[in-house]
């Protein structure tokens, strides 16, 4: 988080028009791990408002998923829904980036309380995607969307099953740390790492 604030303040004293929001963006993801919500939303709105403005259609839609992520966190699920539709709209040729936002929407629809439309998104979001296979963006979010769309439906032991398939992945993303307290780190850090290891815990 330290490292992305200094790079957005030379990017925003530099005038750097294509890094500032890309700094936003990430930064506003970072806090958001970190439970500062607010303070996503913020960056994000700035984030989105940018790639809007440059046309950059991939990072707008990116931009929005966490933007819809912060609405979640604060427990604005209209503004949450709206925001991860759009951003499942615009990512509809770039299909790595759109299962996240797939994954962002399902979670919304769990915390709706609307757990058919969840599952429906989860199933979209995972499609295709086997045991082993590594995503470039957000594959635990993806993983653990389908684990938590299963729980909403009652479907228990198919929703552990799925998030220890997740679990799995994680050991595997995990392996090359060897410092254990680094290792423990790295799984506790992410709000989605988490909730997978309690999730496949049964």
């Amino acid at each position: 988080e330290r490292w992305l604030r200094e790079a957005l303040t030379v990017a925003e004293r530099m005038a750097l028009c294509n890094t500032v929001p890309i700094a936003q963006a990430q930064l506003g993801r970072a806090v958001a791990q970190r439970g500062n919500p607010e303070e996503a939303l913020r960056l994000e709105g700035q984030a989105v408002g940018a790639f809007d403005r440059q046309g950059n259609l991939r990072l707008a839609g990116m931009a929005r998923a966490y933007l819809a992520q912060a609405h979640l966190a604060l427990g604005q699920l209209e503004a949450a829904e709206s925001a991860a539709r759009r951003a499942v709209e615009i990512l509809e040729n770039a299909l790595p980036m759109q299962r996240s936002a797939l994954a962002v929407l399902a979670l919304v629809h769990v915390a709706q309380g609307r757990p058919a439309e969840a599952l429906e998104a989860a199933t979209r979001a995972n499609a295709g995607l086997g045991g082993e296979q590594h995503l470039p963006v957000g594959e635990c979010l993806v993983r653990r969307s389908l684990a938590e769309a299963l729980l909403a439906q009652g479907r228990q032991e198919e929703a552990v099953a799925s998030a220890r398939v997740a679990r799995a992945r994680l050991e595997v993303l995990s392996a090359g740390i060897v410092d254990a307290e680094r290792r423990r780190q790295y799984l506790v850090d992410s709000p989605d790492r988490r909730r997978i290891l309690e999730l496949a815990a049964g």
